[in-house]
């Protein structure tokens, strides 16, 4: 398992804050043993921080204070099977789910939607070589995406505003860019039901 994150946790009762630094996603053992560490029983009271993140950064700001150490060690679990697209997707999942909470003023992002978003990732497009409107306009026209465009003579095809073809697309889907590449949810049609 591929380790997310140094954590470190003391308990919110201890005298001499000495805390124990774990590399996370820990096992069940290995969490029972730094609460013995830090002479602690209840989840409640540790306190905890992550010291440095090894991959998945862009979540630091997002991690909620009530989070219980269980909750964001089960999280770690999560992403540390996460593959390199299925990363770039968490990152374009999240940057969704923030402007939604932005729009919507309704606080910060939960554990719980974390949770929800990385385990979503395969419901997503991830185009890695694609970081604007415009690269996004030209994938979309050249991979014959746009059924109107496919009779235009080469010579008009070349004075396409591929900007603004991306940028409707990318509206349109309400996709994102990250980083590391474009980010859609796929749409499925609907089933007929029985």
């Amino acid at each position: 398992m591929r380790k997310v994150c140094e954590v470190y946790l003391v308990s919110s009762s201890a005298t001499d804050e000495r805390g124990v630094e774990l590399t996370f996603p820990v096992s069940q053992y290995e969490m029972m043993d730094a609460f013995e560490q830090i002479h602690t029983k209840s989840p409640g009271d540790v306190y905890w921080q992550v010291d440095e993140f090894y991959c998945f950064d862009y979540l630091a700001p997002h991690l909620d204070e009530s989070m219980s150490i269980f909750e964001f060690n089960s999280l770690t679990e999560q992403l540390s099977k996460l593959d390199e697209r299925q990363e770039t997707a968490l990152e374009g999942l999240l940057q969704m789910q923030v402007k939604n909470h932005m729009q919507e003023n309704s606080g910060p992002i939960t554990a719980q939607e974390l949770m929800m978003l990385a385990s979503n990732v395969d419901r997503c497009h991830v185009l890695a070589d694609v970081h604007s409107d415009e690269d996004l306009g030209k994938f979309y026209a050249d991979n014959d995406f746009l059924p109107e465009l496919n009779d235009l003579p080469d010579s008009v095809y070349n004075l396409l505003d591929y900007a603004k073809i991306g940028k409707q697309m990318r509206e349109n889907e309400a996709g994102t860019f990250t980083p590391h590449g474009y980010v859609c949810l796929l749409y499925t049609s609907p089933s007929p039901r029985d």
